[in-house]
């Protein structure tokens, strides 16, 4: 008979540690950026990074479209999901853009 604790051992902990690398792997590729990023900052070239981010984004956002939309099992889902998650969502986008609105306005804009 398995115990408690040797489930916790055996499942949570085993996963736990898979998120513990992974966090850990994202944030050595966030902080090598920041580095790589200390040392280019007098280049150039490197004023068109913003550009280049938000075109990557949105072709990140396409293919997630193409991905969605290719998906049989969750299009003939769309009628089930209901009015809760199109209220969730709108909320959620408004929510962002008036917090960025906020942040924008209180501390980067010129007075």
């Amino acid at each position: 008979m398995i115990t408690g604790k040797d489930f916790f051992h055996t499942f949570v902990n085993k996963d736990f540690s898979i998120k513990i690398k992974i966090m850990l792997n994202i944030i050595l590729i966030i902080l090598s950026g920041v580095v790589v990023g200390y040392f280019v900052r007098k280049i150039p070239q490197v004023k068109y990074t913003g550009t280049i981010i938000s075109l990557i984004i949105m072709l990140l956002l396409f293919f997630l479209g193409v991905s969605v939309g290719t998906n049989e099992q969750l299009v003939k889902n769309f009628s089930s999901i209901g009015l809760d998650a199109l209220i969730i969502t709108f909320g959620a986008t408004l929510g962002s853009v008036l917090c960025a609105w906020l942040i924008y306005s209180t501390f980067f804009k010129k007075p």
